[in-house]
Formats: C-alpha cells, structure tokens, sequence
C-alpha cells in the first residue's frame, strides 16, 4: 500500500495543508514504512520546505481548471495500486468534488481521505474525513455512512517536535519572552499588528518567527520598525525552531492555522488572532474548551486591545496556568498518529 498525498497551499491561502501533509507522511514512513508521494500544483519554492518526508513529488499545472486538475491528479495514480489519496485543500469547490467521486467509481483499489471538507454533502466520496475543529459530536451523523469521521482536537495533526517541546514546557510565575508565529506567508501582515501591541508593554523579549513564504519588503518594514528594541526576527520554514522558541517562552501570539494546535500543544498560553473567517471559527472553537483567547477577527480588532489582553494575562499566572493546563488537556500531539491507524485499519478494497 502507498499514500499519496494531494496538498495545496501559497502565499495567499496559507502553508498549513503543505505542513500537515508532510507530518502525516513523515509518520506514515516511520511508523509503518510507507512510500509517500506529493502531489501539488503549487509553485516548487512554496513546496521546498516541505519536501524532506516525501519520497516523490509530482507537480501539477496550476492554471488547469479543477475538475480538469482532479481527473490530472487521480490519472496519475498507477492502476491496480492499493492506496490511500490524502486530500488537503483551501477548499472542496462543487466541480472538484463531482469530478473526484466520478472517478473513484472506477478505481476499487483506491480509498481516499480528506482534511476540513466543510459540508456532508461534499464527504460522501470519502473513506475517511478528518477536521480538527469540529465537534467530537458531528461526527453521529457519519454513523449509517460508509465514510468515518475523525472530528475534534485530538485529530489535529502536529509535527513531532511540539510534542518534545510540550515535555519540557513549564509555564513560569514572571513573563519575560512572547512568541510571535502568524504562520507560512502571514497574508495580513498579522506580524505587525502583535508587534505594535508587543513593543507597549515594558521588559518583553518578543521573539517573531516569519514563515517561508512572508514577503520580503515585510521583513524589511519590521526590521525600520522594531529599531534597537529587543525583538528578534527569525526566518525559518523548520518546526525545530519554532518548538524550541515555544517551549522557552511565557506566551505566544499565532493565528488561528495549524500554530494554533502546535501551540495548544506544547502548553503555552496563546493569544489568536484570525487571519480569514474560516480560522475565526477555528479559533472560537478552540476557547470553548478553555486552549486559547480568541482575539477575534484582524480587522476588527487593534494594537491596544492586544495589548490591553496580553497584559491581562501577564498579570494572572492563574490564568496563564489554566490556559496551559486546558490546552495540553485539548490537543495532546497524537492526532497525526491516531489518523494513520484509522488509514492502516480501512485498507483499500482487495488489499
């Protein structure tokens, strides 16, 4: 059996479906020697960071239309090959959802999986769907389905590194560093808005990490702004680092991506704010069980209200305590792992 995995990403909509992708497929070789191969219609510097879990990579021409770049992509699938193709995407458009169902019917040795399909409709040609933000409870209604849900936190995929970092964490009385991670490109620009709020309170370390796609002309502009204060700027595509800087750190600023969930697990008091309204309700979800304070949506919110909440927080090590506690309670690290044991126990038909 095989995995292939069918991931989609940029500097507009995010590297999140690249990174999660990469996890699972890093897991799937080490836990049960799978062969893995990407594929992706996204630009190869986009992808690059993502590469090393991977023993193929098969690009596809972005400018297709997406039904036309659907039948590419499960054409490309050898026939007679047992395998699971992983689906994870921006979005599940009505055309590439027909498209996929219409040719799976002629293909009984493949099964398929999806991340965040975002209606019922659109899951009944998956074997498998996964969404971390939703409710354990949604899934009932997968039930009479052949399709199994895999719905709430403890399928959030988190790279291994953040489980390490969650075993040396402790939350300290006296805050000294924030972190500031709004994920692989920070289309928003989120990075500045933290940092304004950041640089009025007094005696902060603010460590900001800038993904492998943030702009350039970006870094440039908080480099002017942030002067000789004591702000480090780091550009790194790596998990190690950002674990690292998270598990030496008091609290962290992320939006509401896949930071939010690697933060949740290491224990770190977390401050959200959302780049888009999908990641606000990914955020809204994650307060309900205590993991996060939601700072709501970037365009409503500002520099001094972030300030206002990070001070708050600063001055209760309760809360700063129950948030850490909450947030290893809700995301404990092994979402990535219980999804490959549902992959390994549904094979492909004949298998």
């Amino acid at each position: 059996m095989k995995i292939f995995c069918w991931a989609e990403g940029s500097a507009s909509t995010g590297l999140g479906h690249l990174a999660r992708q990469s996890v699972l497929a890093g897991l799937a070789k080490r836990k049960a020697g799978l062969e893995t191969t990407l594929l992706t219609p996204s630009e190869p510097r986009i992808v690059e960071p993502f590469t090393q879990n991977f023993d193929s990579i098969l690009h596809i021409a972005a400018e297709r239309q997406q039904a036309e770049k659907a039948t590419v992509i499960l054409d490309s699938l050898p026939a007679q090959l047992h395998a699971w193709l992983v689906i994870d995407r921006p979005n599940y458009p009505k055309d590439i959802v027909e498209t996929i169902a219409r040719l799976k019917q002629g293909s009984p040795h493949l099964a398929i999986a999806a991340f965040d399909v975002a209606e019922s409709w659109q899951a009944q040609w998956a074997d498998l769907i996964v969404d971390a933000n939703r409710r354990p409870s949604e899934a009932s209604r997968f039930k009479d389905s052949r399709t199994i849900a895999l719905f709430g936190p403890r399928y959030a995929v988190v790279a291994p590194e953040f489980l390490r970092a969650r075993e040396s964490f402790t939350p300290r009385e006296h805050i000294e560093t924030v972190v500031i991670s709004m994920g692989g490109s920070d289309p928003n620009f989120l990075t500045r808005l933290a940092l304004q709020a950041c640089l009025m309170l007094q005696n902060l370390k603010i460590e900001a990490v800038l993904g492998p796609a943030f702009d350039s002309s970006r870094q440039e502009a908080l480099q002017q702004m942030i002067g000789t204060q004591n702000v480090r700027l780091h550009k790194s595509s790596l998990h190690s680092q950002l674990a690292s800087l998270l598990s030496n750190a008091d609290v962290c600023i992320v939006s509401g991506g896949i930071t939010m969930f690697e933060a949740a697990c290491v224990g770190i008091p977390t401050l959200v704010i959302a780049q888009n309204e999908p990641q606000l309700l990914n955020a809204r979800s994650m307060a309900e069980y205590g993991a996060i304070v939601n700072l709501g949506l970037f365009s409503k919110t500002t520099p001094d209200r972030i300030a206002s909440v990070l001070d708050e927080l600063i001055r209760s090590t309760g809360a700063r305590l129950s948030l850490s506690r909450k947030a290893k309670a809700t995301v404990d690290g092994r979402g990535g792992e219980r999804i490959l044991d549902a992959i390994l126990c549904r094979p492909p038909n004949g298998l």
